[in-house]
C-alpha cells in the first residue's frame, strides 16, 4: 500500500500495464520521477533511471 506502480513506457506511448513494464516507487519518488521527467530501463533484475 506504500508503493505506486510507475510505467517504464507510458500506456499512451504504447506501453502495457504489466510487471515487465513497471517499477514500484513510494509516492514521493514517483512524484519526483514525473516532476523531473525521468525515463528508465526495466530488466528482469533491476531498474536503471536516466536523467
Amino acid at each position: 500500500q506504500w508503493c505506486d506502480a510507475h510505467h517504464g513506457t507510458p500506456w499512451w506511448q504504447g506501453g502495457h500495464t504489466s510487471l515487465a513494464n513497471t517499477a514500484l516507487l513510494c509516492g514521493r519518488h514517483h512524484t519526483l520521477v514525473h516532476d523531473r521527467d525521468l525515463t528508465c530501463t526495466i530488466t528482469d533484475t533491476h531498474v536503471t533511471w536516466h536523467l
